[in-house]
């Protein structure tokens, strides 16, 4: 990393964001959402077919809302799609 690029990460160590970057591979599903899909047998069963990636876009999605009614949204989206059996993007 040259000195520019190190100047930005240095900054982010002080002020936080470097530590609450989120890493992909930790990311999980919500418990609320996935409490929601155990009283759904058939939209449980499309989820578990969901690649990791499609995983990632409903947990990103949900964790990273800032205000409760956009993660309500959001939640409402997901489990829509999930329903129709529709992969999310």
């Amino acid at each position: 990393v040259m000195e520019s690029g190190l100047v930005h990460v240095r900054a982010a160590k002080e002020d936080g964001r470097w530590e609450s970057a989120y890493v992909v591979s930790e990311m999980a599903v919500p418990s609320d959402f996935l409490d929601v899909l155990e009283s759904q047998p058939n939209v449980k069963a499309f989820f578990e077919t969901l690649t990791k990636s499609s995983r990632y876009v409903i947990a990103y999605g949900l964790i990273s809302a800032k205000k409760p009614e956009t993660r309500l949204k959001r939640f409402s989206k997901f489990m829509g799609m999930l329903v129709r059996e529709e992969k999310p993007k």
